[in-house]
């Protein structure tokens, strides 16, 4: 199944991605907010060395019309915008149940807020 690294990797992309996980309240304003605006939120984590994985990622969420970004370096954080954030989950546990997907950490929101 996944062996102490993943779960220490795993440990280590849910902390660094909560620090990075903006606060900021949306805007009020009728316009639209800018990209740089938007509210992030991780779905997902895997290894940076993993390029394959990455791009195996942000194709499954482009497909369905979710922009994602991956943040990292030894190890990368998917995200993607706040009201995407449920069905990239599903997404991406779909392509994990059917081996579309392996080594990938899918975050859980519940984990992700009771940090």
């Amino acid at each position: 199944m996944f062996s102490s690294r993943h779960v220490a990797l795993a440990v280590f992309l849910a902390a660094t991605t909560l620090r990075c996980v903006s606060t900021d309240p949306s805007p009020t304003d009728s316009t639209a907010a800018p990209a740089s605006a938007k509210q992030w939120e991780p779905v997902a984590g895997y290894l940076g060395s993993d390029d394959a994985t990455g791009t195996k990622i942000a194709e499954l969420l482009k497909a369905r019309g979710i922009e994602s970004v991956a943040a990292g370096s030894l190890g990368y954080t998917v995200n993607v915008a706040a009201g995407d954030a449920a069905r990239a989950r599903e997404i991406l546990r779909a392509a994990v149940a059917d081996k579309t997907l392996s080594a990938v950490t899918i975050y859980e929101a519940k984990d992700l807020q009771a940090q």
